[in-house]
């Protein structure tokens, strides 16, 4: 509502003509206290006749008037009528047409009418003189209804887990103004799905064909203000994402709704370098809660279980105005659908099973095997070819595995290898080249020597790569590492020793003078070394 002195830089009160008979016309016109004028201000009424005049004091009055209501609080229709019977008083006096009459009414009528859409309690007995305002009884009882349903709505807003369609069903204005809220917080709903699913069945409930625009405009905006920039991260969009599909699928199971709203999203997640990876490492995630993306594991158990239960003579078509990527509830291949071909999925499938499974332990064969066959019904018998190879080439390394130590004792059994057969496997890094120490040196010897024994005209070639597992005895305290064999080796030199240099690292490792230092940087990080001076490092405690 603008302010007094707002309303006074707009409508200007004219200035007062100097003569004097309009002077005191203009005096009687302001404090007339609803009394008749003088003697004095009545001759000085006859005796002005000029038309600019008159009409530059009606315009002074009524501005005047307007000025005055601002500060008239009216709180019922009694005091409303009063305050128009006032305004309209002088106007029995001034001799005056019938159309500077009426431009005065309407002044009035108009002042009223605005104190009028603030009162309430006014109908019924008073239906006769809010007419005579020119004003639709019922549009003003509307008006009313309507402000104290948005009120009462507006004191539930954020409560997430409640619906109000009961509260409002039969009432058009309350379902309206429900509907509003609703569309006004869509992106705040869809961010706390599950708990809000009672809103979203608030807006599945009473959304009209006209609605829907306003839905998508308002959710679209939000989500690129708050969520679709380079600061948040694409685990976190990803998520994001997951809960717009099942939020809107509830609201519009047919997916039109979803397909116009989370195009924004599929696109910015299409641009980021890194979206594939996350989605495949969260699908073959084998144990950890605290990941973002676990629901993406979850819904891979769910999916295979609606497949099965889903081989029953029962089917439901899809709708008949559904899109054609149209898939109920289906998030993962929602996520896979992304990208335009699964091509690069695939690579990067491959790549990251690769990885879990040269980092596997031997129990933990079976959990990352349950995850390919709940993904492989979403890919060609094709696509998988090379991820079969390398499973085979695991299970039947821990098979010859176990021949190898069975056959020589003298080999450790804490030294192992994984045999693949490369031109199925990724392309590894090539690691960078050391010496090991000796005493691993003999086993892997003796290891590569008892292979070959085992399969006739074959021989290993052993990289620098795989996982060593450490255990360090800090002044009584034992900690577990799995680390690079680079950084086992690079530690193994305090063994007995306080101080070492990158240099002196070079020497004995013969290792490339950059892979050193990440080696003893890492360590550093890890507390158990600590930089002492340029390239020279210690053990924090004694090894």
């Amino acid at each position: 509502m603008i302010s007094k002195q707002q309303f006074a830089s707009v409508f200007r009160i004219p200035d007062i003509p100097s003569e004097s008979e309009a002077q005191i016309i203009s005096t009687w016109l302001f404090s007339h206290q609803h009394t008749a004028p003088s003697q004095r201000t009545k001759s000085a009424i006859r005796t002005l006749t000029d038309e600019t005049t008159i009409n530059i004091l009606i315009e002074q009055y009524i501005s005047q008037i307007r000025l005055d209501s601002f500060e008239i609080e009216v709180h019922d229709i009694k005091r409303l009528a009063m305050m128009k019977e006032y305004f309209m008083f002088p106007m029995n006096y001034l001799q005056m047409t019938e159309i500077q009459y009426q431009r005065v009414e309407r002044a009035v009528n108009g002042i009223i009418r605005s104190k009028l859409q603030s009162t309430e309690g006014f109908l019924g007995e008073h239906e006769e003189f809010i007419s005579s305002l020119g004003i639709d009884v019922g549009a003003i009882s509307k008006f009313h209804h309507e402000q104290q349903i948005k009120q009462e709505i507006n004191k539930h807003a954020r409560k997430w887990n409640c619906s109000f369609t009961e509260l409002v069903k039969g009432d058009p204005s309350a379902s309206k103004a429900l509907l509003s809220l609703r569309i006004n917080e869509i992106f705040e709903i869809v961010s706390n799905y599950p708990q809000s699913i009672p809103c979203l069945l608030d807006i599945k409930n009473f959304i009209q064909p006209e609605e829907r625009s306003k839905l998508v405009t308002s959710f679209i905006r939000d989500s690129q203000k708050n969520i679709l920039h380079a600061g948040t991260n694409t685990v976190d969009i990803i998520v994001f994402y997951t809960l717009t599909i099942n939020s809107f699928l509830c609201i519009d199971p047919r997916g039109v709704l979803l397909d116009n709203c989370s195009r924004p999203i599929r696109r910015y997640l299409r641009d980021r370098p890194d979206t594939i990876k996350n989605i495949v490492q969260a699908l073959l995630e084998t144990g950890s809660p605290q990941n973002k993306l676990s629901a993406l594991t979850k819904e891979l158990s769910k999916e295979q279980e609606k497949q099965t239960s889903n081989l029953t003579l029962t089917w439901t078509p899809d709708p008949i105005d559904a899109l054609p990527d149209f898939k109920k509830k289906d998030i993962i291949e929602s996520l896979m659908s992304i990208f335009e071909n699964k091509e690069t999925f695939v690579t990067e499938l491959v790549e990251v099973f690769a990885q879990k499974l040269l980092s596997l332990e031997e129990h933990g064969l079976h959990e990352i095997m349950v995850k390919l066959e709940q993904l492989r019904p979403r890919f060609e018998e094709a696509d998988l070819n090379n991820v079969d190879v390398m499973v085979n080439d695991i299970r039947s390394s821990s098979i010859l595995d176990k021949k190898v130590h069975r056959m020589n004792s003298d080999i450790s059994e804490k030294v192992s290898f994984f045999v693949l057969s490369h031109l199925y496997w990724p392309e590894m890094e090539e690691a960078s080249m050391f010496k090991l120490p000796q005493a691993i040196q003999v086993q892997i010897d003796s290891y590569k020597e008892q292979f070959t024994k085992l399969q006739k005209g074959r021989c290993i070639n052993v990289v620098n790569a795989g996982v060593v597992t450490l255990e360090i005895d800090i002044d009584g305290t034992v900690t577990k590492f799995e680390v690079a064999p680079a950084r086992a080796f690079a530690i193994n030199l305090f063994n007995g020793r306080d101080k070492v240099s990158i240099d002196e690292a070079v020497s004995e490792l013969q290792m490339d003078e950059d892979l050193a230092k990440e080696s003893l940087d890492f360590w550093c990080k890890q507390r158990v070394l600590k930089e002492i001076s340029i390239g020279t490092f210690q053990s924090v405690e004694s090894l």
